[in-house]
């Protein structure tokens, strides 16, 4: 299990640059670099009815970017990531970047 840092300031589930949930999944089956990845499990902040009041370090990633080094079986095999996407306002404006390509 990856540490994950999450700068998605944006998202419902992020708190003090943890995530929320206990696992989330990167899209980008095709992506060659960062950019081309992104957290699936965005959801837009929505106020106090969606705030969290804590969040995991050490998270499951699962991983469509099997182009990425650290892909094995669809698992992030990495040390650490981070998500990046301040200010994102949908999905597509974040990315997973630990993505290294094969």
């Amino acid at each position: 299990m990856p540490r994950l840092i999450c700068n998605v300031d944006t998202c419902g589930h992020h708190y003090d640059s943890l995530c929320g949930l206990n696992s989330i999944g990167i899209t980008g089956s095709s992506a060659t670099t960062d950019s081309e990845t992104k957290c699936s499990n965005f959801i837009t902040y929505a106020g106090a009815s969606n705030s969290m009041t804590g969040g995991s370090l050490n998270l499951d990633v699962q991983c469509q970017a099997v182009n990425c080094t650290h892909n094995e079986r669809q698992k992030c095999q990495a040390d650490f990531i981070s998500i990046a996407g301040i200010n994102a306002f949908t999905e597509s404006d974040t990315e997973c970047s630990g993505f290294c390509p094969k």
